[in-house]
Formats: C-alpha cells, sequence, structure tokens
C-alpha cells in the first residue's frame, strides 16, 4: 500500500532521473510492461502523467548478461503498427534511440486502451531498454 506521501507523488506529472528513479517506479514499470526486468537493470530515466489517462516513459540499463532473456520476452509481444500524436516520449529529449541501435522494437495494445511500446537496443557498448506505457 502507497503512503500518502508516495500517493501525492502519483497525482502530478513528473520526472526522474538516475539519481532519483527509484524502486517504486521500477516496479510500475515491471507490473505495467509485463516484462521481468533482470536484476541489476537500473533505472536512468522516468517520466509520469497522471490520470485520467495514466502514463508513463522510461529508459533503463539492462545488464549485458541479461539482454538475450529480455530480448526473447519483448519478441513475445505481438507487434502492432499504431500511430500516436499525444506520446509522452516527445516531451523529454532521453527517448530517442539512436539510428542503428535498436535490436528489437515492438508496440502494440495490451488491452482495448493500453498501449505499450517497447525497445531493446545497444548503445556504446552497453544495452538499454525504453519503455512507453499509456492508457
Amino acid at each position: 500500500m502507497l503512503s500518502a506521501c508516495s500517493k501525492s507523488r502519483w497525482a502530478r506529472e513528473f520526472e526522474l532521473d538516475d539519481r532519483t528513479f527509484d524502486a517504486e517506479a521500477m516496479q510500475m514499470v515491471e507490473t505495467d510492461s509485463g516484462l521481468k526486468l533482470p536484476a541489476g537493470a537500473k533505472g536512468l530515466n522516468f517520466r509520469y502523467k497522471p490520470p485520467i489517462d495514466p502514463a508513463f516513459i522510461a529508459k533503463i540499463e539492462i545488464p549485458a548478461d541479461s539482454r538475450e532473456k529480455l530480448q526473447k520476452q519483448i519478441e513475445t509481444i505481438k507487434n502492432e503498427p499504431i500511430n500516436r500524436s499525444d506520446a509522452l516520449s516527445a516531451k523529454v529529449t532521453w527517448w530517442s534511440p539512436p539510428a542503428g541501435s535498436i535490436l528489437i522494437d515492438r508496440q502494440g495494445k495490451q488491452a482495448d486502451w493500453v498501449y505499450l511500446r517497447v525497445i531493446l537496443t545497444h548503445e556504446g557498448g552497453r544495452y538499454f531498454l525504453y519503455v512507453d506505457h499509456s492508457v
């Protein structure tokens, strides 16, 4: 159960960086995306937009030895091209996987109105997971 202080955080739009990306935000990414994130995954960026239509985007560094297992999870996501004009990712500079770095990119609906996009990249010898989840 979230504390009163924690509840107020989720009532407003906010952004986290590598110093403030906490376990609660990481748990939201894992739960809402349906992905089992590997031990050692490090949250780098997170932006949240509250209800009525809640949304979040995240960038997470993935340990190299976990890449293959995570990629197999992502491959199970049904890929459906979806055009969105209201993407939260358009509001930040850190959501821009470099051209040529994308290993896998899947997007689709998890339910009637729930959108999910997951991108796994290899950038400068490191692996990054980008997650976009919105209702």
